[in-house]
């Protein structure tokens, strides 16, 4: 393995989709993974094997859930902008969901299409969505979507910073009332109720969440407001709640700076290896000491990367004993990190898979200068 790597594990995979079957048992449900939130082919197959649907946005993500193996009638394609493959998928019997009429109108699919149409909600979480029809509209759009000969079997959601029970008891609620209103149109009366569900955390990391939810939590909302989904299929894409805590990012310490004001600990890494949620957010991390080396304790230190920009903070406020050549390890890494690292200044480093049992194997090796610059044209003339 490199000097930094991401390790993906097979094990909490399963786990987590064990555990989620198991609190959401005797309710009709139908998870989805949500390929967008990291991509890794082999972590799309697992999930696929664990007897998830796989959620696409993207003719990129149905390509990586087809090499694979995953059949089209297995993918459900959300997303504004659809591509040319959403109607081999449409075509296949897997599922389009139309953002709006507009997307409707845009479609050219077989007769007997499945799709579903996504409703803009307001849960009161200050985001004013783009995304979806409004309420009073999806009556109409589901008729235009029956004139054109497809089959509607259900209406769809996605909100967005909105992890907390009381936003999703909105989501519910709000959600009820649309299928109520127009449930004589869905064949197979499906509510797609998105995603932005907690990812199991440590227990100390649960702390620094007012509304953290565990998956028996929402389970628990579901069956509460059953009376007002009777003879509903949940459906819940799931992307961040099944992954994020799949997978570590392993780095080492290459230095130690002090300025007078602050301590730096220098990482083989940058804060793209972690994705976005370093602006405000410190992952789980633990830092392994090496016994050949020598240490030093810091107070508040912030651990930065090799980015020649000051604000590449992996983690802010780190206390303890730390050495040049320590392993840096920060887990919940799987969402929205090795998949939209950029290749600024640096290519991606390696990414392990980790099986049940056996060895690790390499799930995608280290990116070169070569991968970046075979895209470009270097004939400079």
């Amino acid at each position: 393995m490199g000097n930094s790597y991401y390790a993906i594990y097979e094990e909490s995979i399963d786990k987590n989709c064990k555990d989620l079957f198991k609190a959401f048992h005797g309710i009709d449900f139908q998870p989805a993974y949500s390929v967008k939130t990291n991509y890794t082919p082999m972590i799309v197959k697992r999930f696929h094997d664990n007897g998830f649907l796989t959620e696409v946005v993207s003719d990129m993500e149905v390509e990586i859930a087809m090499s694979v193996g995953i059949p089209l009638d297995r993918i459900v394609y959300n997303g504004p902008l659809k591509g040319k493959l959403a109607a081999d998928v449409a075509n296949a019997g897997g599922i389009v969901c139309f953002d709006n009429i507009d997307d409707i109108e845009a479609s050219r699919y077989d007769e007997g299409a499945r799709c579903m149409v996504r409703v803009a909600v307001d849960v009161g979480n200050g985001v004013d969505t783009r995304f979806g029809t409004k309420a009073s509209e999806v009556r109409d759009a589901l008729l235009r979507a029956r004139a054109k000969g497809y089959d509607t079997v259900g209406i769809h959601c996605h909100v967005t910073k909105g992890r907390g029970i009381r936003f999703w008891r909105s989501r519910v609620e709000i959600m009820a009332d649309v299928f109520r209103e127009n449930k004589d149109l869905l064949s197979e009366r499906t509510i797609d109720f998105g995603g932005n569900m907690y990812s199991p955390l440590p227990y100390e990391k649960t702390k620094e969440h007012d509304d953290y939810a565990s998956y028996s939590d929402y389970a628990s909302l579901f069956r509460e407001l059953s009376d007002r989904l009777v003879g509903v299929k949940i459906m819940i894409e799931t992307g961040t709640s099944v992954v994020a805590n799949c997978v570590a990012f392993i780095t080492h310490v290459v230095g130690i700076k002090h300025t007078g004001r602050n301590t730096y600990v220098l990482l083989d890494a940058c804060k793209y290896n972690l994705g976005w949620a370093t602006e405000h957010y410190n992952f789980p991390m633990v830092v392994i000491n090496r016994f050949d080396t020598r240490r030093e304790r810091v107070e508040g230190a912030f651990f930065v990367g090799r980015l020649c920009v000051e604000n590449d903070v992996i983690y802010t406020g780190y206390s303890g004993d730390i050495g040049i050549g320590d392993i840096v390890r920060f887990t919940n890494a799987g969402a929205y990190t090795m998949n939209i690292k950029p290749p600024f200044i640096m290519p991606q480093c390696e990414i392990w898979y980790v099986p049940g049992n056996g060895p690790a194997v390499i799930a995608k090796r280290a990116e070169t200068a070569g991968d970046i610059l075979g895209t470009f044209n270097t004939e400079v003339k």
